[in-house]
């Protein structure tokens, strides 16, 4: 039997790691592995996963050439225990199939999002000095779990599309609602990344300067979009409280997707 637990703060987290950053192979009969590679510097957290989870796993360096630098230094965390390898993928574990991910039912969310942007995602201050919080993913199901967090958050949605150039998601949100974000997803003690821990403590320092105001957008809802549809600009507006020029602006963006 194994004792694994999604319902479980560390074993959500580890899921989220190791479904963005972890790689699994399956051979003839009972072969296989699940590993995940890392800088050298991460080696601890591969060394609680090795302590966390329920079967016996190996942690080795190893140096190589890459596109990025002559001598890269990693840590590769292994594991070959068909019993467990099996248990992740009834859990939702895809191998390879990263474009395809879902969100498993009966994780913690915000230890799930901690490990998905641990390993694919950053957290910090960007070179203007504003406070971040971003995930890089393929997936259009974690993309709108994260982007459905956001807004129970935040009372904000934000619209994202897959970019251009490699068609992935890119989510990140700044200033105020990124500290939202980052006082429930790396809360005190919780297991993580100890540099990104770092980072995100340096995010909570940050404020607003004197003066700068803070503008807000309110989230158009469904009922709110049904009225734009059915009534003319000026009703809408008195209706809703927003101004004729969000109402045109909405009623636009609205026909566009129609049409597309």
């Amino acid at each position: 039997m194994i004792n694994f637990d999604l319902s479980v703060p560390d074993h959500s987290y580890f899921f989220g790691f190791v479904q963005a950053d972890g790689w699994m192979w399956e051979g003839k009969g009972n072969k296989g592995t699940l590993s995940i590679e890392l800088n050298r510097r991460d080696r601890w957290i591969l060394e609680r996963f090795s302590d966390l989870v329920p079967v016996s796993s190996t942690i080795r360096e190893r140096t190589r050439s890459t596109n990025f630098k002559q001598t890269a230094h990693s840590v590769v965390w292994s594991l070959f225990d068909m019993e467990f390898r099996r248990h992740l993928k009834c859990l939702g574990f895809r191998p390879g199939l990263k474009p395809t991910l879902g969100v498993p039912s009966g994780i913690v969310p915000v230890d799930y999002l901690r490990g998905l942007i641990d390993a694919d995602g950053s957290v910090g201050i960007t070179a203007t000095g504003l406070p971040f919080i971003c995930l890089t993913t393929t997936s259009d199901t974690i993309a709108d779990f994260f982007l459905n967090f956001i807004r129970e958050a935040t009372n904000r949605k934000p619209v994202v599309r897959r970019n251009s150039r490699d068609s992935i998601y890119n989510i990140m949100i700044t200033r105020e609602d990124a500290q939202a974000l980052i006082s429930k997803i790396y809360y005190d003690k919780a297991l993580a990344l100890p540099r990104k821990v770092k980072k995100a403590a340096e995010a909570m320092l940050w404020k607003r300067p004197e003066g700068q105001q803070r503008i807000t957008r309110k989230t158009w809802t469904p009922e709110e979009d049904t009225i734009v549809l059915t009534h003319d600009t000026q009703i809408s507006s008195e209706m809703l409280n927003r101004t004729c020029q969000s109402i045109k602006m909405r009623f636009w963006r609205l026909n566009s997707r129609k049409k597309t």
